[in-house]
């Protein structure tokens, strides 16, 4: 389950982050669209958020893909997604939706998600057939993490209902959080031969591929900093706007942390340090009976091959 939602791991949390209610502002959404489609940056929206909560969230998206955004991603619960919203994200030019189920049995739903599974399915088949009448392009996936206690079963049902309707079905194994670190219970076997190459780790590749815009202006370099926030009162490796993408991308912060990274010197980045994501960046894929199914230490993503 996810730590923000955990009855279990809530109420470890030592700092205040998911107490409030925060929104970006236009002014900042509006100057991360100018930014991003300046310098033709992928735009990623959700991860400890819900971003069909954000009452311009249509707005920014379409403002992102108007001036040259490459591609806009959303990931939702699907709660909110009505055919009017679905309308207006797929009109303003969204290019990928990922849909967080986590089940596919209605107990199971209630259990992890507190809600109606039929009513959030029944979303997402809406959001499909408004992107197939209106000839729409974005690719649609949707999620279960395997949870404690969800059986195989259950998770072979949500393979077989989604797979051939969507393009693609996404499986995270699930995480345990000690002292605000994640914890793997197995090591990919892709990932543990290639420790046997290189004699240990190698650098995680986040900070040369993303970073995190908070709605205060805090910045952060991967998911699991975001993650972290629950627990300790992280640096931030700048303030945006007050610095822009640019600045700080190429920035001193961002740079050092690099550096330190390819020389495995991690003393300064506790972060980094403790945390076993840099092994999800290797990863392997096969395909059978035309599935391809790639995998890493956190996802197995499942799609039907094209014809």
């Amino acid at each position: 389950m996810c730590p923000y939602h955990s009855p279990l791991i809530r109420p470890t949390h030592q700092t205040d982050f998911f107490h409030d209610r925060t929104l970006m502002t236009w002014e900042v959404l509006d100057r991360l669209a100018w930014e991003c489609g300046e310098h033709h940056i992928p735009v990623k929206i959700g991860n400890v958020e819900e971003p069909l909560q954000h009452p311009r969230l249509v707005d920014f998206i379409r403002a992102c893909r108007a001036r040259g955004v490459p591609s806009v991603h959303v990931t939702t619960n699907g709660v909110t997604l009505t055919e009017q919203v679905s309308s207006q994200l797929l009109e303003a030019g969204l290019t990928s939706l990922y849909v967080s189920l986590d089940a596919s049995r209605p107990d199971t739903y209630r259990l992890v998600r507190g809600y109606d599974l039929e009513k959030v399915e029944a979303n997402v088949r809406t959001f499909l057939r408004l992107r197939r009448e209106n000839g729409f392009s974005c690719s649609v996936m949707v999620s279960f993490v395997k949870n404690k206690g969800v059986s195989e079963e259950e998770m072979a049902e949500f393979r077989r209902r989604w797979l051939t309707e969507l393009d693609g079905v996404i499986f995270y194994n699930l995480a345990e959080y000690e002292a605000g670190n994640s914890r793997f219970a197995v090591i990919n076997p892709v990932a543990k031969e290639l420790m046997q190459q290189v004699g240990g780790r190698w650098p995680c590749l986040s900070p040369w591929q993303e970073a995190y815009i908070l709605p205060d202006g805090r910045v952060y370099y991967c998911c699991e900093t975001v993650s972290k926030l629950a627990f300790d009162n992280l640096m931030s490796m700048g303030s945006y706007p007050k610095q822009s993408l640019v600045e700080l991308w190429r920035g001193p912060l961002f740079n050092q942390l690099r550096r330190d990274l390819v020389l495995n010197r991690l003393e300064g980045w506790p972060t980094c340090k403790d945390c076993g994501i840099w092994m999800a960046h290797a990863t392997s894929s096969e395909v059978d009976n035309g599935v391809r199914i790639t995998t890493n230490m956190i996802t197995e993503i499942i799609q039907v091959e094209p014809t």
